[in-house]
């Protein structure tokens, strides 16, 4: 009965432990300057500086460090769900008729339905692949990231996550890709 225990519970650990693969994950198109890293649940792509991207025409860019995304990542557990609430109250109280027009709404019901979703998003955050590019704003060094929820792929994208900065509006790209910036002096993770 321990040796059926003990090769049920190796079994598990086999089939539990498998190593993803980067074959999902096409490199190498942009330049050979991009890197892939592993993170705890999940894969990064670090763009380089000369990696054209079409909203940030007229930042200057960096390539981020490893050393520099690891910080990021540390604070993106510590701040994600901070940075969200702070931009729905935004959305919500401040700003609510650039945001909803003449609608009339319960703001209270709407604050807590966004966060209610949003909390469910920040628990899934670590599965979510990511892409950074550092840029500079007025002297301040940012480093933008992407997070991807390739758990539904109906574009196939995920091949794609080391060759380009993944966006678009509506639809899938909507609901599966968050942007936030995260400023490196501040040490600060933000929406905006």
């Amino acid at each position: 009965m321990q040796k059926i225990n003990l090769i049920f519970i190796i079994l598990i650990l086999i089939t539990s432990c498998r190593s993803r693969k980067l074959d999902k994950i096409e490199t190498n198109k942009v330049s050979d300057k991009v890197k892939v890293i592993e993170l705890e649940n999940s894969f990064g792509v670090i763009f380089p500086a000369d990696l054209e991207v079409y909203f940030l025409k007229e930042n200057d860019r960096f390539t981020p460090s490893e050393e520099q995304i690891a910080k990021v990542e540390f604070e993106i557990d510590k701040q994600y769900l901070e940075a969200q609430r702070k931009f729905i109250y935004d959305q919500v109280y401040v700003r609510t008729s650039e945001v909803y027009g003449d609608q009339e709404i319960d703001k209270q019901k709407a604050y807590s339905d966004i966060m209610e979703s949003v909390s469910k998003i920040a628990k899934r955050i670590s599965k979510y692949d990511r892409q950074y590019v550092g840029y500079v704003e007025n002297g301040k060094k940012i480093i933008l990231i992407n997070f991807i929820d390739f758990s539904k792929d109906p574009h196939n994208l995920k091949k794609d996550l080391a060759n380009e900065l993944i966006g678009g509006f509506h639809g899938w790209f909507q609901s599966n890709i968050i942007t936030q910036n995260f400023y490196l002096k501040e040490n600060k993770l933000s929406v905006y």
